[in-house]
């Protein structure tokens, strides 16, 4: 007997203890990757943002925020630049082109008082009332051009009514033959009509200013073109740019 104890345990003994510490390691190995995607699910179900437990409620899950509405975009990106250039030249070539198109009317009509003479009319009256705002209504200032046309045509309007009445009174109560013009009332109704000339001047030369002032307004100034050369490969890409400041 002592000699088997002072032998030790023999191989079978030790292969079988070796074999239950294995299962030991495996199943404690098991547990661990268990219990770690147990907390890490239960991490998840607790962040917000993520949803509701399915076990919540109804009611007390949150609905998500409304989207925000976008807001108007500001006025400077519906606005395209105005030439002033462009402004002037509509002032000068409308009134012209009208004017030239009624009097040729006017010129080729048959008889006074056809339907070619009142069209030709018309078209001349259009060619010095509103004709010369042409340039305000390119860069958007619609009530300067409105107003100056208005005005334009009541002076045209008194002016006129006031020549009829004066020749045709002073030549009915003096003898045939001859008019007694008072020539006070000659002078207003020349000043009344000068008024359409004066405005019509001064909407041709306003109309670069009223284009900038356009532009500066919705943060356009000082546009230009400037030349642009560009790598392209091999070869330089030539063109134009537009630079100015904002």
């Amino acid at each position: 007997m002592a000699a088997l104890l002072a032998r030790g345990p023999g191989r079978g003994e030790l292969g079988a203890g070796r074999k239950v510490a294995r299962t030991v390691q495996r199943i404690g190995l098991i547990v661990l990757v268990l219990c770690w995607a147990s907390l890490r699910a239960h991490a998840r179900q607790s962040q917000p943002g993520t949803g509701a437990s399915p076990a919540a409620p109804l009611a007390l899950r949150r609905a998500p925020p409304p989207l925000p509405l976008p807001s108007d975009p500001p006025s400077s990106l519906d606005w395209s630049y105005r030439s002033p250039r462009v402004a002037l030249e509509l002032a000068i070539v409308t009134p012209s082109s009208l004017l030239a198109a009624g009097a040729v009317l006017m010129l080729t009509s048959e008889r006074r008082g056809d339907n070619m003479w009142w069209g030709g009319l018309a078209l001349a009256t259009l060619g010095f009332t509103v004709g010369p705002g042409a340039g305000h209504i390119y860069t958007g200032s619609y009530g300067h051009a409105a107003g100056m046309s208005a005005l334009r045509l009541l002076a045209a309007g008194v002016g006129v009514t006031l020549l009829a009445t004066l020749v045709k009174g002073d030549c009915e109560d003096g003898p045939p033959g001859s008019c007694d013009t008072s020539w006070a009332g000659l002078f207003f109704a020349v000043g009344v009509l000068a008024v359409i000339p004066a405005t019509g001047l001064y909407d041709i030369i306003d109309a670069p200013r009223s284009a900038r002032r356009a532009n500066a307004q919705h943060g356009l100034t000082q546009l230009s073109l400037v030349p642009l050369i560009a790598p392209n490969g091999p070869f330089a890409q030539r063109g134009l740019a537009l630079s100015g400041r904002f």
